[in-house]
């Protein structure tokens, strides 16, 4: 009798995990499709408002063509990796805390509320990660739009040089 159960509760259990496996690869796929097409809405818009600029715009250091490829490339990358695959996995994870917390509180109350003791640690310890990546991030960011200014330039001095002969 016991030999039945086991293999019952085994099958259940492969067939748990594969429909939570299709479910989850669905969620992450629906997630990275929005997020890619809010990042094609946001460089289209942001593209469209730099062609909208005054010529003076353009003269500027700060504005030149590498730092606007630049930025166009990275900044709304940024949005996407806010909002797309990493917006879902958030939102995972805080339902997977709560319905944890409350089949906690349903199965050993004392235990649960320890638990809860040391969930700000958790949160604290994940903000630190969070500002350290955006900082190394702001880093790297500024670093690759000098790259892409000094890129630009080479690319116009090459020019101006095969015109020059």
């Amino acid at each position: 009798m016991w030999f039945n159960s086991s293999i019952i509760t085994s099958i259940f259990f492969a067939k748990f995990s594969k429909d939570f496996w299709n479910i989850f690869s669905i969620q992450i796929f629906l997630f990275a499709c929005s997020g890619e097409a809010l990042t094609k809405r946001l460089r289209s818009k942001t593209f469209r408002a730099i062609l909208r600029q005054d010529i003076a715009y353009f003269d500027q250091a700060e504005h030149n063509t590498g730092a606007l490829c630049s930025y166009l490339a990275t900044e709304a990358s940024a949005v996407q990796g806010a909002s797309g695959v990493r917006l879902g996995i958030m939102l995972q994870n805080v339902v997977t805390i709560g319905v944890g917390i409350f089949i906690g509180f349903i199965y050993s109350w004392q235990l649960t509320l320890l638990i809860i003791a040391f969930l700000p640690l958790i949160v604290f310890g994940a903000v630190i990660q969070i500002r350290l990546i955006e900082k190394f991030a702001k880093k790297n960011n500024n670093r690759l739009e000098d790259a892409g200014k000094v890129f630009i330039w080479n690319i116009l001095f090459v020019f101006k040089l095969i015109n020059f002969r």
